[in-house]
């Protein structure tokens, strides 16, 4: 999700890379005495790493649509400092569809593609020389998890998390002028993580 120019001028302290973007998973998990058995899930493998984390970041996953078993999406838009300033959400986009991948994650991508973010909500439109992408990802309160970080510097992040996401894509060919809409109903994954808390919420 960062492009090569970024980090070649250092200015993001923080990377994040997917090594498996559509994975399957089989065995048991175990929770407070309950067995839940797991059989070809949808799932992925990401990590994130560096010296300090993004100002603040949405992200979102999904491989499971409806009436569409070939589709497999990531987004990742993030704030990060530059200099003293605080940047604009910069947003890189991946999705694969019709065996064949696009990537929305030039440097042109990052600044030019529209998103907007919030708690359990995230809107984004890109475009690359193929395709033009338009997505809403959706969660809903009680489907979300609040999740308590610590920075390398001491302060702390918040991640509202939600693995019971509805997500809808719309894709445009340039070339051939077919559209497509892929939609998900709960299993997509959509996480905002900011360093301001909400009252009322119980953190954990």
């Amino acid at each position: 999700p960062v492009p090569t120019s970024l980090k070649k001028l250092h200015l993001t302290k923080s990377l994040t890379q997917t090594p498996v973007i559509d994975a399957r998973f089989e065995g048991v998990i175990e929770v407070e005495g309950r067995t839940y058995e797991v059989k070809n899930s949808p799932g992925m493998i990401g990590h994130v790493w560096g010296k300090k984390q993004a100002l603040e970041w949405t992200w979102c996953h999904c491989n499971r649509f409806l009436s569409s078993d070939d589709v497999v999406f990531e987004g990742l838009s993030a704030r990060v400092p530059i200099l003293k300033w605080q940047s604009p959400p910069l947003t890189s986009l991946y999705i694969k569809y019709k065996g064949r991948v696009h990537l929305l994650n030039t440097l042109y991508n990052l600044i030019t593609t529209r998103s907007h973010y919030s708690c359990g909500l995230w809107k984004f439109a890109a475009k690359n020389r193929d395709i033009s992408v338009i997505g809403t990802a959706r969660a809903r309160p009680e489907y979300i998890a609040v999740i308590t970080y610590t920075d390398t510097d001491g302060s702390q992040l918040y991640c509202h998390n939600s693995k019971l996401a509805d997500l809808e894509l719309c894709v445009e060919e340039f070339k051939t002028g077919h559209r497509h809409i892929f939609k998900s109903d709960k299993k997509a994954a959509l996480e905002w993580v900011t360093r301001s808390g909400f009252q009322g919420i119980k953190y954990l």
